[in-house]
C-alpha cells in the first residue's frame, strides 16, 4: 500500500471516530484560561506582540477579578453585579456581538432611506498574505475598489453625482482562517443636484453581470499596476516576519507543534458526498477572475430598514461564533461549518493549541480603522450634512455627545428583552458604584460564594 493510500485511510478512520464522539459546550474563555499559558511559553516569540497581548486580555473578558459594576434596583434595593468586558476587536465573541449590534442600530437609524447594495471583494492568497499586517496596503486596495465602483455608478447615473459607502475589513473566513476581504455597503445610486440646486438621490438601473465584470476588470487592472509599481510582484511573502503563522492560516495549515505544515483536520460526510462534477450555477451578480472575486447580489430597498440592519449585522459580524464549536471526548475542538465545502467537508477539528494559533492571526493591528466611510458618508464630505438627517440615537441621554449604546439597550433592540428592569419588582436598575480595588473585589466576591 502506498503512503498516500495509507494517509487517506487514516483521514477516513479519523473522521469516522470523530463523528461517533459526544460533544460538549465550548467557551473561548475556558480555552484561553486552560491552554494559553502553555501556548505562549512555547510560541510567543513567533507571534506579533499585539496578538499575544490581545490573547491575554481576552482571557480576562467578563472575569469579576478584573473589576465589576454594582447595580441596584430603585424599588426592592436588590443588588446585581456586572463584570467588565475586554473590548477587543480580534475574536472575542461577546465584544464582537456587542459591536455588531451597536453598528447595526446606529447605522440603521442614521442612514438615509435610499437603496443600498452590498459589494463583497475578495483577493488572491498571495495578496492576503501581503495585507495580513500591512494596514496601509489594505486601505489602498480598498480605496481602489471603492473608487472603481463609485466611478461606474456615476457613469450610469450622473458624472457629477456623489455615491456613498461604508466598508468593513474582515480578516476571517468560515474555517477560522485568515481571509482578508472587504464588505462594502454602497448606495445603489448617487446624490446629484437637481434644477433647483438641491441634492436629490438618483437610482441606478438594475445591474447585470456585465456591469460587475467591468468593475472587477477595472479593479484588477489598477491593482496590478499598483503592485508592480510598489515592487510587490517581484518580492516574496517570505520576507515577512510573521509569514509562518500567517501563511499557514491562509492555506488552512498548522504552523506550530507536531503537526506543523500539515493541513487542518477535516471531517467529511462520506455518505452524502457524491462525485458529481457537473458545473454548478454561479451566484447572481458574482464574477471571479485570477483569484479576485466580486459579488454584488445583495440589494436593500429604501424603506426596508429591518433588512438593512440584517445586512449590516452580517458585514460587522464577529470572527468567532461559539455555538459553532464543540468539545469532543478526546479534548479536540470541532468547528461546524455553516455550509459544506465542495469536497464534502462538514467540520474542522483542532487541538486547543491549533485553535489558539488560528485566533492569534485574526487580531488586527491596534489603532487601525477596520470600518472606512467614503463618498457622501465620509467625514470630510461637504455633501454629508446636506443629505444625512440630524441623528442622535434614542438610547443616549440628553446632553450626552457619545454614540455609545448600553448593553441593556442593545439587548432590548436585538432580543426585545430589557435587562435594565429588575426581574423581581419591575423597578429600574442603576449603577451604584464601580469596584476596581483588589482588596474590595476579594471581599465582595467572597461574600457572593456559597458557604
Amino acid at each position: 500500500m502506498s503512503a498516500r493510500s495509507l494517509w487517506i485511510l487514516q483521514r477516513v478512520w479519523f473522521s469516522y471516530l470523530s463523528m461517533n464522539q459526544s460533544e460538549q459546550t465550548f467557551s473561548i474563555k475556558d480555552l484561553l484560561k486552560e491552554h494559553l499559558g502553555e501556548f505562549l511559553l512555547s510560541y510567543e516569540s513567533d507571534l506579533p506582540n499585539f496578538a499575544a497581548i490581545e490573547l491575554e486580555e481576552a482571557r480576562s473578558c467578563g472575569d469579576p477579578d478584573q473589576g465589576i459594576s454594582v447595580l441596584k434596583c430603585k424599588g426592592c434595593s436588590i443588588q446585581k453585579y456586572l463584570p467588565f468586558s475586554c473590548k477587543k476587536r480580534g475574536f472575542c465573541p461577546s465584544c464582537g456581538i456587542r459591536r455588531m449590534n451597536e453598528k447595526a442600530i446606529i447605522l440603521g437609524d442614521a442612514l438615509p432611506q435610499i437603496n443600498y447594495r452590498q459589494w463583497v471583494f475578495s483577493v488572491p492568497l498571495q495578496l492576503r498574505c501581503w495585507m495580513a499586517y500591512d494596514h496601509s496596503l489594505q486601505k489602498v486596495v480598498l480605496q481602489i475598489a471603492t473608487d472603481s465602483i463609485s466611478s461606474y455608478l456615476k457613469g450610469l447615473c450622473c458624472l457629477e453625482g456623489v455615491p456613498g459607502s461604508i466598508a468593513f475589513i474582515q480578516r476571517f473566513g468560515g474555517g477560522a482562517n485568515l481571509n482578508i476581504h472587504f464588505h462594502i455597503l454602497f448606495s445603489d445610486g448617487v446624490y446629484a443636484r437637481n434644477k433647483r440646486g438641491r441634492w436629490k438621490f438618483q437610482k441606478v438601473r438594475p445591474l447585470t453581470e456585465d456591469d460587475v465584470e467591468q468593475v472587477l476588470w477595472d479593479i484588477t487592472n489598477r491593482l496590478r499596476k499598483l503592485l508592480d509599481a510598489w515592487n510587490y510582484l517581484q518580492s516574496d511573502a517570505s520576507d515577512l516576519d510573521e509569514v509562518c503563522v500567517v501563511k499557514s492560516s491562509i492555506e488552512q495549515k498548522i504552523a506550530f507543534g507536531e503537526g506543523a505544515g500539515q493541513p487542518v483536520r477535516r471531517m467529511k460526510d462520506h455518505d452524502n458526498f457524491s462525485l458529481d462534477f457537473s458545473p454548478k450555477s454561479a451566484k447572481p451578480l458574482c464574477v471571479s477572475s485570477s483569484g479576485f472575486s466580486l459579488h454584488a447580489g445583495v440589494r436593500v430597498k429604501a424603506r426596508d430598514r429591518h433588512r438593512l440592519e440584517a445586512v449590516i449585522r452580517y458585514m460587522a459580524r464577529p470572527a468567532i461564533i461559539e455555538s459553532q464549536y464543540s468539545i469532543l471526548d478526546d479534548g479536540s475542538i470541532k468547528l461546524h461549518l455553516r455550509k459544506s465545502w465542495s469536497d464534502g467537508t462538514e467540520a474542522l477539528i483542532f487541538s486547543p493549541e491549533e485553535l489558539i494559533e488560528k485566533l492569534a492571526c485574526l487580531v488586527p493591528r491596534p489603532y487601525k480603522n477596520m470600518i472606512i466611510y467614503s463618498g457622501f458618508l465620509g467625514a470630510r464630505s461637504k455633501v454629508r450634512r446636506l443629505v444625512l438627517p440630524q441623528y442622535k440615537p434614542k438610547s443616549i441621554n440628553a446632553g450626552s455627545r457619545s454614540y455609545y449604546i448600553h448593553w441593556a439597550e442593545l439587548l432590548r433592540r436585538t432580543f426585545y428583552h430589557d435587562r435594565s428592569i429588575c426581574e423581581g419588582c419591575g423597578g429600574q436598575l442603576r449603577v451604584l458604584r464601580v469596584v476596581l480595588e483588589s482588596m474590595e473585589l476579594e471581599v465582595l466576591l467572597s461574600s457572593l460564594k456559597p458557604p
